[in-house]
């Protein structure tokens, strides 16, 4: 005797571990809740989160850009004002001793200028760097963030990332110094060619360790 045909267990989509018709295997898409996926990203999709951030957050990005700027700029020109000594005049009718003395001196006051310069424009792309972290992370997460919450949230992170920022640049300068000091040491064309390898060595050296070290700051 024939038994009799079940519909319960009838063969079918979803019974016999095939798949339904449409459906396919494979992972879940990742969730989205902001502007890109939490998996893996490819070039494409970073740029085009990027592309996102801006278009969404635009207000909040040109704030801080915009604030960043023209305070840089302020104490850029107060630097110059008040801080850097200005460079001397040269003398067309001096002697090749004292146009020696006067090209010595104009090099001095400009490498003092540079300093305060260079150390004007690490803060502020530090404060922009971090303001703009917090940017991003709330736009992964597609939550609203306003520049008061922004530097909030970034201010006690400010000095352990400046003094990162200067540690890494004071030991990419001292492997540097440590490199070329050989060949200077020594002069001539046997230190012309020892100082180009040891600075070649040192610029090797300083592109690992910024590597090494480009996810370092603090969370």
């Amino acid at each position: 005797m024939v038994p009799a045909h079940r519909p319960d267990t009838a063969p079918g989509p979803g019974r016999t571990g095939e798949p339904a018709p449409g459906a396919q295997w494979g992972r879940p898409p990742a969730a989205k809740p902001g502007v890109i996926p939490l998996r893996p990203l490819g070039m494409g999709e970073i740029l085009d989160s990027a592309v996102k951030t801006l278009r969404a957050y635009w207000r909040t990005v040109l704030t801080i850009t915009a604030a960043v700027a023209v305070l840089a700029q302020t104490a850029h020109t107060l630097v110059q004002r008040y801080l850097v000594p200005k460079t001397p005049a040269l003398d067309p009718d001096a002697t090749p001793a004292e146009e020696l003395r006067q090209s010595l001196e104009s090099a001095r006051a400009s490498l003092i200028g540079v300093g305060p310069d260079l150390l004007v424009t690490l803060v502020a792309s530090t404060v922009s760097a971090a303001l703009l972290a917090v940017v991003v992370s709330r736009a992964v997460l597609g939550r609203p963030i306003t520049l008061g919450a922004a530097w909030r949230e970034a201010r006690p992170r400010l000095l352990p990332l400046l003094g990162l920022t200067l540690l890494l640049a004071a030991l990419g300068a001292g492997i540097m110094l440590v490199g070329l000091l050989p060949g200077l040491l020594v002069g001539g064309a046997p230190g012309i060619v020892l100082a180009a390898l040891g600075g070649f060595g040192a610029l090797i050296l300083n592109v690992w360790l910024m590597v090494r070290f480009s996810l370092a700051s603090p969370p």
